[in-house]
Parts: structure tokens; sequence; C-alpha cells
């Protein structure tokens, strides 16, 4: 897999080891690209839309919950 080219003044987290995978790590790169307001949205590698369907707490871990097919399935 090609790995996704992310520019400035995007967030690149793709060398982030996965202890600093947090939630105030994902939070202040949602925060340093948008407002409140803002549309966000979960996309895979190749752009493609990921449907978030909730977010689910796994004991000391918050999992993103998403669906490959997307709304209208």
């Amino acid at each position: 897999m090609t790995k996704i080219q992310i520019a400035e003044p995007d967030w690149d987290m793709s060398d982030w080891p996965t202890e600093e995978i947090t939630v105030e790590g994902i939070v202040m790169p949602l925060e340093g690209c948008g407002a409140n307001e803002d549309r966000a949205a979960v996309v895979d590698a190749y752009g493609r839309e990921l449907h978030i369907i909730g977010v689910r707490r796994n004991g000391s871990r918050v999992e993103l919950v998403v669906d490959m097919e997307g709304p209208g399935r």
C-alpha cells in the first residue's frame, strides 16, 4: 500500500507509536484543522469515506466505530 501523502497544514500521524494514539492525541489535530462547527469524516488511505456509527468505551480504550459500506447501504 502506498503511504498517504499529508502536507501542511494537515497533521501526519502515520509515524505515531500506538501508545500516542490517545483521545487527546486525536482531538489536538482535529482542533488544529478546524472549528467545532466544521464537518469531520473518517477516510481510508484510498480516500474512501467510512461512515462513523459510534464511539465505544472498551476498558481503558476508546474506539471510533465505522462502517465501510456507508449510510445508504
